[in-house]
């Protein structure tokens, strides 16, 4: 497995992934995100502030086992590894890489899915994103 950057064909699996993935774990928003995160996603993605990377396939490149998205101050946008492949480091593995390191506290600007002391939900660091995308 690799830890690289996101190519523009990666955009296709990643923007997909967030949006489900969010709604999901977002019950009493569901039909607002289906409808509008759409947008927010590709704000941030086309943010100058936003570093994205991939885990994808030795063997086939276009194959993304995990992806992080988070912002140049250290802010974690979102992070998701298919379910059959989570339990095994994955998401550790690709914020680590988004972020530079792993660290104790982590500031998200999405609401994180499970209890976490790790995990900090700060959605002011996402309307700093979206303030510098427009």
């Amino acid at each position: 497995m690799i830890t690289r950057a996101m190519r523009p064909e990666d955009r296709k699996f990643i923007v997909p992934t967030w949006v489900r993935s969010f709604a999901d774990y977002a019950p009493w928003s569901r039909r607002a995100v289906l409808n509008g995160h759409w947008s927010v996603c590709d704000a941030i993605l086309d943010s100058d502030d936003t570093r994205v990377v991939v885990l994808a396939s030795d063997s086939a490149a276009r194959t993304l086992h995990a992806w992080a998205v988070a912002t140049s101050a250290g802010a974690l946008h979102y992070a998701y590894v298919p379910p059959e492949l989570r339990g095994h480091g994955l998401a550790r593995r690709a914020i680590t890489a988004a972020l530079g390191h792993y660290p104790q506290h982590i500031d998200v600007t999405h609401p994180w899915p499970r209890a976490s002391d790790r995990f900090q939900w700060v959605p002011y660091a996402l309307l700093q994103t979206a303030r510098n995308a427009a």
